[in-house]
């Protein structure tokens, strides 16, 4: 299985010019098959016309001037939330609404759907933005965490409200993908040598909290949507709540491939087979 990755880098020599890059992110509904080959309902973003499974990795330079516009191809009304960055309100099936804007600040930001908040934002309307700092060369790994509770995803498509209480999923995914297709999504599978800073950026765009643990290393909190008082903090387990994110600094100090895992196992499952949830690898070269 694969994701959207959009990657625009605008470099100084087109910031010159009056040239506006146009990103459009489709709200709209499919299907997604699971790791047992289970089918389930869905909504996501994509960055065209055709469905797919998980919504974009954007990633875009600071200062870059772009033109975002949400096109809704579903039968319900979706909107499109950037918090810090952009608001659109709901916009109705077969319409779109757009809006320029400059992304003044670096960062990590989560973009969701508010509209039937957080069903629709649930079951795949949500996604990462990454505003990248013009001078920060660092290599970045994305993983973007979601559950999926079967029956919940139906009542949602079909226009019904789950009761939060009975939240008890059994699919679990790092950008959409399952078991080894995990391993070979080069944005989740963290490659890299010694001494040389690499990041992950960790977005829970699920209903449940996932303490993603690293074998063989530690790494350090650069940037955490939860609380300032995490930056600097270095562990080797670390808990991202719901609609937030974290951004870890690994400086690798010997060569090795460890896994990388949810410490909570049932999260590390899919459909109930082991392995098929959150779990990867770190592979560092001498």
């Amino acid at each position: 299985m694969k994701i959207a990755f959009l990657l625009f880098l605008i470099f100084s020599s087109l910031q010159l010019s009056a040239q506006i890059d146009t990103i459009r992110l489709y709200a709209s509904a499919g299907n997604v098959t699971m790791v047992d080959g289970l089918t389930i309902s869905a909504r996501s973003y994509s960055l065209n016309d055709e469905f797919t499974i998980n919504s974009p990795i954007v990633v875009l330079e600071q200062n870059s001037t772009v033109y975002l516009r949400l096109i809704n191809l579903d039968s319900v009304e979706h909107g499109l939330e950037i918090p810090g960055i952009l608001s659109f309100g709901a916009v109705l099936p077969s319409d779109s609404t757009g809006l320029e804007v400059t992304l003044a600040n670096s960062g990590v930001f989560r973009y969701f759907d508010p509209t039937n908040f957080p069903y629709n934002s649930y079951i795949g309307l949500s996604g990462i933005l990454h505003v990248k700092a013009v001078t920060d060369e660092t290599p970045y790994f994305y993983w973007d965490l979601s559950e999926h509770q079967i029956n919940w995803h139906d009542e949602i498509i079909s226009g019904n409200n789950p009761n939060l209480n009975t939240y008890d999923p059994k699919y679990f995914t790092v950008n959409g993908n399952s078991d080894m297709a995990i391993d070979m999504d080069p944005l989740a599978k963290i490659i890299g040598t010694v001494g040389n800073e690499i990041k992950l950026i960790i977005m829970n765009n699920g209903l449940s909290i996932h303490s993603i643990h690293f074998h063989g290393y530690h790494g350090t909190i650069t940037s955490s949507s939860k609380s300032n008082l995490h930056i600097g903090w270095e562990k080797d387990t670390f808990p991202v709540y719901p609609n937030e994110h974290m951004v870890i600094s690994i400086v690798p100090d010997k060569p090795g491939e460890y896994p990388i895992h949810d410490h909570n196992l049932i999260a590390v499952t899919g459909g109930g087979m082991y392995h098929a949830g959150m779990i990867s690898t770190i592979v560092v070269t001498p």
